[in-house]
């Protein structure tokens, strides 16, 4: 009985039994697990340098943010939670460039470090909490998607640049004389 394939277990990188440069071929199995080897380093090599950018680009985008500045918008995270990654992919990248993010810079803090412990009441993250001249201005609170954050982040914008007990005329709705 013979088996169909059996014969590709001798064969060598060259096709041809012995190949071109006799005891330098390599068989099928062995090429393949070399070539499957070099591979899974590659793969590492760039997730670990595209590991060192996203934390240099965090560094930097921290650095950039203090609880000092007028405005700053503080994201209480946390290691593992699936919303704050959705929230880093869907909004990150573009935060610090937007009008809003240039206005109110981002500081990611973990929500178990030293820094979150002066944030009471978090427990969702992840936690947006906006800081105006280092003191709570308001709050979001989870991540229900980039339109609704925006949204949320707009509103908390609008309400620290009115002034104490004046409305704008064009927020008020009256109701129709009959």
């Amino acid at each position: 009985m013979h088996l169909v394939g059996a014969e590709t277990s001798s064969e060598t990188w060259g096709g041809v039994s012995g190949g071109a440069s006799g005891a330098s071929a390599m068989t099928w199995p062995a090429a393949w697990r070399v070539l499957m080897h070099t591979i899974h380093r590659f793969a590492f090599a760039v997730v670990m340098a595209l590991a060192a950018a996203t934390a240099a680009a965090c560094t930097a985008q921290n650095a950039a943010a203090s609880p000092t500045e007028p405005l700053t918008l503080v994201m209480i995270e946390e290691h593992g939670c699936g919303y704050c990654a959705r929230w880093l992919q869907e909004v990150g990248p573009g935060y610090r460039l937007s009008d809003e993010g240039r206005r109110a810079p981002l500081l990611r803090i973990d929500r178990f470090s030293k820094d979150a412990e002066r944030f009471t009441r978090v427990v969702y993250t992840p936690t947006f909490i906006l800081l105006r001249d280092g003191e709570e201005a308001g709050r979001i609170l989870g991540y229900p998607g980039a339109d609704f954050f925006w949204s949320l982040l707009a509103d908390l914008l609008r309400k620290i640049d009115k002034p104490a007990g004046v409305t704008p005329a064009s927020s008020i709705t009256t109701m129709p004389h009959r």
